[in-house]
This record gives structure tokens, C-alpha cells and sequence, in this order.
């Protein structure tokens, strides 16, 4: 009988818990898939929930500068939200033949927050 009404108790706990804290949004980097477009690298959605996707390259062209990691006190230098299916790509940003690091967290802008050195949570 003890055991029981400290389960209960327990779960009561868990309960009030997850009630009291708000929801964190998930990993979704699981859900995009790095594919090529005629002009670039892309980055689709491949999930039925809406996700945000951060992202850089390691280009050493002057053209791609504005997205290569860990430039300007950030690693990512890009994000987008992304509805499921839909596909991003852009000759500069996503430029095609070179190294291309993602992340993704389900929701909307801003569920995923960088942290240090290409590593990041979703909130």
C-alpha cells in the first residue's frame, strides 16, 4: 500500500510538472534533406510539422561569404521555416559542391537557439 500511494504521489508530481513548464520545441534536423537544385544545394522539409532550419557552408568564395560558419559571433549564419514539404535553395546562401552543416527544430522562427560551436537547443 505504501508503494502505491507514493506512485500516486510520483505521478501527481510528473503530472504538475509538465504542466508548469513550458513546451520545448524538438529536434527536427531528422526532417530536412540536403538535395542539389539547378543552380544551388537544397533543404527540404520532409516531415508533416513545420520546422525552422539554421544552416551555413564552408565556401571560400567571396560571392558566399554572408553564410559561412562562424563568422559575426554565431556559427549559423541562415534559418528558415520550413511547412512540411517545402523546399528552400538559393545559389548563395546554399551554394552547390561545398560543405553545408543544418540544424532544425519544429515550430517557428527562433525554436532554435545556438549555443558554441556549431551546436544548438530548440526552445
Amino acid at each position: 500500500m505504501r508503494f502505491l500511494k507514493f506512485s500516486i504521489l510520483s505521478l501527481g508530481f510528473v503530472i504538475f510538472l509538465s504542466e508548469a513548464m513550458p513546451a520545448m520545441a524538438q529536434d527536427a534536423t531528422k526532417c530536412v534533406r540536403l538535395g542539389s537544385g539547378s543552380r544551388s544545394a537544397t533543404l527540404t522539409n520532409v516531415c508533416n510539422r513545420q520546422l525552422e532550419v539554421i544552416w551555413c557552408h564552408f565556401s571560400n568564395q567571396r560571392k558566399h561569404k554572408d553564410g559561412v560558419c562562424g563568422r559575426k559571433g554565431k556559427y549559423y549564419q541562415k534559418h528558415r521555416v520550413l511547412k512540411p514539404g517545402e523546399k528552400t535553395e538559393n545559389q548563395y546562401s546554399l551554394p552547390s559542391g561545398v560543405r553545408i552543416k543544418y540544424g532544425a527544430c519544429f515550430g517557428k522562427y527562433f525554436s532554435a537557439k545556438q549555443t558554441t560551436n556549431g551546436r544548438f537547443r530548440c526552445k
